[in-house]
């Protein structure tokens, strides 16, 4: 807990309070631990998408999308994809940001159309064309 789950916390925190760069150093200790856990991996996504830096926090996220095996049923990897869309926008890849959220809706293609996060990210879809 120490090591993982704390930090998690607190990181979610820093991000909350709008200190992204202290959210990553909280999470240094859990790095160890991300190999179990794809958690930590996310919340860094989030800082960096934060910190307006799409790049890194594509790369984060892509992490999450692609360790599907690491807590298959967490939604951080459907909430993972929707980070990655909106980080490859931010990056100015926008045919890799539709990709990402056409693999998103793909995913919730049985999610309640009313969702607002989905109708969030289709909004957010739609401004890329």
């Amino acid at each position: 807990m120490q090591q993982n789950w704390i930090p998690q916390v607190r990181a979610a925190i820093e991000i909350k309070r709008t200190n992204p760069v202290g959210a990553i150093e909280i999470l240094k200790p859990a790095e160890m631990l991300e190999a179990n856990d794809v958690a930590p991996t996310f919340y860094r996504g989030l800082a960096y998408l934060s910190m307006k830096s799409g790049k890194e926090a594509a790369a984060e996220f892509k992490k999450v999308v692609d360790r599907r095996s690491i807590f298959p049923v967490s939604p951080l990897h459907s909430i993972s994809r929707l980070g990655l869309a909106r980080s490859l926008a931010l990056a100015g890849d926008t045919a890799g940001a539709r990709s990402a959220y056409q693999d998103l809706f793909a995913v919730w293609k049985d999610a309640d159309p009313d969702l607002p996060l989905l109708k969030q990210a289709k909004a957010e879809y739609e401004r890329l064309h």
